[in-house]
């Protein structure tokens, strides 16, 4: 049986595994409530966030490795 599937409405999974382009896993990312990912580009995660009025909102996030050396 196929079931209906709503883009907009269906975020995805609220953690997503990461992969280099050749394919070595490189962990887990956790998004934040109610954004919904749409384009991943290098560091960047490029979604959609709506407010608690449920107004959308266009936002890039950037990837921060933990073990990544500080930019200071």
């Amino acid at each position: 049986e196929l079931e209906d599937f709503n883009l907009i409405e269906d975020s995805g999974a609220p953690e997503w595994d990461v992969f280099d382009a050749d394919g070595r896993y490189l962990g887990i990312v956790a998004m934040p409530p109610r954004f919904a990912p749409r384009l991943f580009r290098e560091d960047k995660i490029y979604g959609v966030w709506r407010d608690d009025l449920d107004v959308q909102h266009v936002v890039r996030l950037r990837i921060v490795r933990p073990d990544a050396p500080s930019a200071e």
